[in-house]
């Protein structure tokens, strides 16, 4: 580009030699290679970058921090150097205050848990007592009236022998049934829902087994138990008993025979004075005695079936339809008990989640009081972009100064790989393209030359120049610089002329030749002695310097590189013609490219 740049310096220094009588200034169309360009300004920066900022909460001072300007080498990033320290007092007195009570919350959460654990193994040892309990009432019942005839009474009204599971199982199918159905989102109009098939047979059961026990009250109620004591089918110790008193029956009724057959005879002989009149007494006694233990056994019997035997077995009932019951409040009484244990023990476990998870927080905020050095780098302070630093309220980064939660504290570049933002007008944008080569000029070091290649082009416009400049709009592109270079630093300023394309073979001259008339481009043709002539031309590609000629001129015309002044004397335009416009650069380029 600056090759270009002299040699059209040098080329209006030999056309002011030929300048015409009229004193202007032309250039001789030229035949040749063309580079089409695209020359901006931009500033050097890291392709890639680690931006680190605080994550302390709040604010905090700087107590430390590295020098800006300090290279971090692979070494330092093993050894874990400190680039940054922040105050961290404050932090460590609250965690002390929250190590205490994250201590007392883990006691009560222990406590809790064995509490649970404790009440887990005291239910099931009441739930078996009671599941014991049922099982001797009944065998008591079963022993008493024997197995069959218990049987039958207990189907007769109904009791049923129940378990643990059972009472839990009965429990769920009532809360189902006390819980209301789900309606769907738009059931306002669609009438009362009806209850499932399976919901409704569940219903029906719970319905007959409250209208069986209510038969089991009147069947309990009407029945007597005097009529169980002759079943054929009764066994065990009522049968014992039972046959015991028949048995003291007919030993007395024997025992009665035999008295009064002794009897008659001792009264026989007592009439031919064959016995005394005592042993005639003693016998007769001896018949007296007998009946007595006749009516005696009888009465035993009768008692025995009119009372001892209904009030037996209905207390034997009785105690295993309490045990029933029994079993039953057990049951729910652990269920009250652990869902309160539960309750407990969650409540411990959520108030050990909040108080852990606030002393890891204070942890882990001093941990980030001490920021270390993680990737190789150039230190420099502040964000990446600090073109509004000094224009905000915060202070510049140093030791003491204070600084808040996500604010930039430190940017280390990576050194290894550098690249240029520049600005490109919109009516260049579109000629850009990813992979298109760049010569770059650092200011800096102007005699050093360097190649790079676009690699990434902003979608919308730069806000900063549309805030700016509404009328200006830029679009931000990258250009990545080949290689490494240690002398390369951020912020440098540079010039990159991107290669948009090379022509071999065409006629060119400079932007200055080239104006609007009526909408055409005209250039206008340098004649000795006479007015210029005015020369309808079409024009290609271009670059800052100049522009392709397609057709219009010939290779060695002379072009003015001034516009035409109207004719002297006159004080008026031509009449046949209006008056050519001189465009600016930009105008030129944004013409050509439509």
């Amino acid at each position: 580009m600056a090759a270009g740049a002299l040699v059209l310096v040098v080329v209006i220094v030999l056309a002011r030699d030929r300048e015409t009588g009229a004193g202007v200034i032309s250039y001789r169309v030229q035949r040749g290679p063309l580079r089409i360009t695209v020359l901006e300004k931009g500033e050097v920066e890291a392709l890639e970058s680690q931006e680190i900022k605080s994550e302390v909460r709040g604010e905090t001072k700087i107590i430390s921090i590295v020098d800006e300007g300090y290279r971090v080498t692979e070494e330092d990033v093993q050894n874990k150097k400190i680039l940054v320290e922040l105050d961290s007092s404050e932090l460590k007195d609250r965690l002390t205050q929250k190590e205490i009570e994250f201590q007392s919350t883990l006691a009560s959460l222990t406590e809790a848990q064995e509490q649970y654990q404790i009440q887990l193994k005291q239910n099931e040892s009441d739930i078996k007592a009671a599941e014991l309990e049922v099982k001797f009432k009944r065998m008591d019942l079963e022993k008493y009236l024997g197995s069959e005839l218990a049987l039958d009474l207990l189907e007769r009204l109904g009791i049923k022998e129940i378990s643990a599971e059972d009472v839990e199982e009965e429990d769920r199918a009532a809360r189902a049934l006390q819980s209301p159905p789900p309606q769907p989102a738009d059931s306002s109009d669609a009438g009362p829902a009806s209850p499932s098939e399976a919901e409704t047979q569940e219903a029906e059961a719970l319905q007959v087994e409250v209208v069986l026990t209510a038969k089991a009250q009147k069947l309990r109620d009407a029945l007597d138990f005097r009529e169980l004591a002759k079943d054929s089918r009764l066994a065990g110790e009522a049968v014992q008993k039972r046959q015991k008193f028949e048995t003291d029956i007919l030993l007395a009724e024997e025992d009665l025979s035999t008295a009064r057959d002794t009897y008659e005879w001792t009264a026989k002989l007592a009439k031919e004075d064959f016995v005394t009149e005592t042993q005639r007494r003693q016998d007769e006694m001896a018949v007296t005695r007998s009946e007595i233990a006749l009516e005696s056994a009888k009465l035993a019997q009768q008692l025995f079936i009119t009372y001892e035997f209904p009030k037996q077995a209905e207390t034997l009932l009785s105690d295993y339809e309490e045990a029933l019951r029994g079993l039953s409040r057990t049951v729910k009484k652990a269920r009250s008990q652990i869902a309160q244990s539960d309750a407990q023990l969650k409540s411990a476990e959520a108030r050990y989640s909040i108080e852990k998870q606030q002393r890891d927080e204070f942890v882990e905020q001093i941990e980030k009081c001490t920021i270390v050095a993680e990737r190789p780098g150039l230190v420099v302070y502040g964000g990446g972009d600090t073109r509004y630093y000094y224009y905000g309220s915060q202070e510049p980064i140093q030791e003491g100064a204070t600084v808040r939660e996500r604010q930039p504290i430190l940017t280390i570049p990576d050194m290894t790989k550098m690249a240029l933002k520049v600005s490109i007008h919109e009516s260049s944008i579109q000629r850009i393209q990813k992979g298109q080569k760049a010569s770059i000029v650092i200011e800096a070091f102007a005699d050093k030359a360097l190649t790079g290649e676009v690699s990434k082009m902003g979608v919308l416009p730069e806000q900063e120049s549309r805030w700016m400049n509404p009328d200006l709009k830029v679009y931000e592109t990258t250009v990545v610089i080949d290689g490494s270079h240690d002398w390369l630093k951020p912020g440098m300023t540079a010039k990159v002329d991107i290669l948009i394309e090379e022509l071999n073979d065409v006629l060119y001259v400079p932007i200055q030749a080239v104006s609007t008339f009526e909408g055409k481009r005209v250039a206008y043709l340098a004649q000795l002695g006479r007015e210029p002539e005015k020369r309808i031309i079409e024009t290609g590609q271009f670059n800052d310097s100049f522009i392709e000629v397609k057709n219009g001129l010939n290779e060695g015309d002379e072009v003015l590189l001034i516009q035409p002044e109207t004719p002297a004397g006159t004080g008026e335009k031509p009449a046949e013609e209006k008056p050519a416009e001189t465009p600016s650069p930009e105008t030129v380029q944004a013409s050509a490219a439509e």
